[in-house]
């Protein structure tokens, strides 16, 4: 425990007399849960989408949700009607162990629930394992840390000795890229809160709940129309006895799978499965894995199908062709057992990043294009794709265009890059693959090109046939 504070720059020292009930319950006075009642309040969520951002640094892509939010301060229960980006919507209700609520993940809920010191003190407060670890500076003053086992094992808690208020919930969360992460969840600039006031009324609130991961922001909640309702004016608050999700699951597109193969030609396949199609092929005496998806589990199930499906000793050569985090969970695994990794140079020094606790990183570095004999990487570089490989197996008419092809059902903006793309390279395929996209006919993405409602773009071609 005390190894992780300082890790996260935290140097503790003896309690004064501390206790963990004495500090919990100055806690649960000075936020007003003494007096149980029904608190609401709607917020707005920025959530930085960094491991799907164009860049592998800032700024990165964020979304914003809306959310509608009622406590209940004597059962910890929360309901959150939550408005989202094109058009989400869901109403979850969860309380310390579970949540309810159409596809609610206990993960999601968590960890927005983190967000609330409400709720955090309730679960602190209700747990049978929370002690003073000590005190130590955090924010220029001096905090007390309680510690306790959580949702992912050790946590602490950081509140304030002069007032009693939460400043700083810490733990470390297990993640799919990098291992495992430092996750704070920081409660500044308290406020009085009232319904339609800011900075008077009758509610404490802090003005801004961030979700730091590694020191980043990951999730920053901002309030609205805080105050107290009469429990006969608040919809339902309790959880239903059945359908509640009270484990940490892996998201459905993460999860390995079983895998399914799809003959491309003599030497080339797709290893396919609910979340992601890869391509592998032998080329002479080398085996191309293209793009290394969904974290070690899936990376060893391909290397078994690799194995399998050519048999000998083969050296690997795994072509990334896109560096969004899910796309690349698995290449720590390849790098490990030797396979030179092929990738935009773009992408050297984070994949250096993924790679750096394995062992050193043998890698081929990608400018415009790399052609080799049965295989051509290529550059798509449109607006919406800087960074990005394309793969053309020329003997089997096949082009792998990444995440680049999602759907073919109407224009889109990466669809065209990819049409401009395999024209200014003077690619004739017959059929494409993605990692989101079963295998299609090359026509059948032309036509839809040809439905581009922007004008000319792409120009690279003479002809759209």
């Amino acid at each position: 425990m005390i190894s992780f504070l300082v890790a996260a720059g935290c140097a503790l020292t003896a309690a004064r007399g501390d206790t963990a009930s004495a500090v919990l319950a100055r806690a649960r006075h000075v936020l007003g849960m003494d007096d149980p009642g029904i608190l609401v309040f709607t917020s707005r969520e920025a959530t930085s989408h960094a491991f799907e951002s164009d860049r592998m640094y800032p700024p990165y892509l964020s979304l914003i949700d809306d959310h509608r939010v009622w406590l209940d301060l004597a059962t910890g229960v929360e309901r959150d009607s939550l408005a989202g980006p094109f058009g989400q919507s869901s109403v979850t209700l969860s309380d310390d162990h579970g949540v309810s609520g159409q596809r609610a993940a206990w993960a999601a809920t968590e960890r927005e629930r983190g967000l609330e010191p409400r709720l955090v003190v309730h679960a602190w407060s209700s747990a049978s394992d929370v002690r003073v670890a000590g005190r130590c500076r955090y924010r220029d003053y001096e905090r007390v840390v309680l510690a306790r086992n959580g949702t992912y094992g050790p946590e602490q808690l950081y509140l304030d000795p002069k007032t009693g208020f939460v400043v700083k919930l810490d733990r470390v969360e297990p993640h799919y890229l990098w291992g495992h992460v430092h996750v704070e969840y920081v409660y500044a600039t308290w406020l009085l809160y009232g319904a339609n006031t800011f900075g008077g009324g009758d509610v404490l609130m802090p003005t801004m709940s961030t979700r730091l991961v590694d020191g980043e922001d990951e999730i920053t909640r901002s309030l609205n129309d805080v105050g107290h309702v009469s429990r006969d004016s608040a919809p339902s608050l309790v959880l239903p006895t059945t359908g509640i999700a009270s484990t940490i699951s892996t998201p459905g597109f993460l999860r390995p799978s079983p895998v399914d193969t799809v003959r491309l030609g003599p030497h080339a396949f797709v290893l396919a499965n609910p979340g992601y199609n890869e391509v592998v092929t032998l080329i002479n005496d080398t085996v191309y894995v293209l793009d290394a998806t969904q974290g070690d589990e899936r990376a060893r199930t391909d290397s078994q199908w690799v194995a399998r499906l050519f048999p000998g000793h083969h050296h690997v050569n795994v072509v990334v062709t896109d560096v969004a985090w899910p796309h690349v969970s698995g290449v720590r695994f390849w790098a490990a057992r030797g396979a030179t990794i092929i990738s935009r140079e773009t992408s050297r020094s984070f994949l250096e990043r993924i790679i750096e606790h394995s062992g050193t990183m043998r890698f081929v570095p990608v400018h415009s294009s790399l052609v080799r004999p049965g295989l051509g990487l290529y550059a798509i570089d449109g607006i919406g794709s800087e960074g990005a490989l394309m793969a053309y197996l020329p003997n089997d008419g096949v082009l792998y265009a990444s995440d680049y092809v999602q759907t073919l059902d109407g224009p889109a903006l990466y669809t065209t890059e990819v049409y401009a793309a395999a024209c200014r390279f003077g690619l004739k395929p017959s059929r494409v693959v993605a990692e989101h996209h079963k295998v299609a006919d090359w026509m059948t993405l032309v036509q839809v090109v040809q439905r581009q409602p922007i004008g000319d773009y792409p120009s690279a071609c003479d002809s759209r046939g």
